[in-house]
């Protein structure tokens, strides 16, 4: 698994959405992460959300969107779930907050 380099997040509040508006980048390696784990909230990662290295996702905690559902994690510790080889790995993450 690639290291995980400067993952800090802040905190968002927009319009009734609230969340994480997290960021990190991806070290050596072409393995991409399928999901993040973040204070008990697990959301998978799509592609639009990854630009090369970097990547940045909000992870909504609360939303007025109907039929947006929120994924509690069975995980407690945060970090970047991987799927090798049809398996899935979390990497745990030491993600930083950041002010706004």
């Amino acid at each position: 698994m690639p290291d995980i380099i400067n993952p800090t997040y802040s905190i968002y509040n927009i319009q009734g959405e609230k969340g994480y508006d997290v960021s990190f980048e991806l070290g050596d390696g072409n393995l991409l992460p399928t999901a993040i784990v973040l204070n008990n909230i697990k959301q998978g990662i799509l592609a639009e959300n990854i630009d090369g290295k970097s990547v940045n996702i909000n992870v909504i905690t609360e939303t007025k969107i109907d039929n947006y559902k929120i994924t509690p994690s069975e995980k407690t510790t945060n970090g970047l779930i991987f799927n090798i080889n049809g398996k899935y790995y979390l990497k745990p993450v030491d993600f930083k907050l950041t002010s706004n």
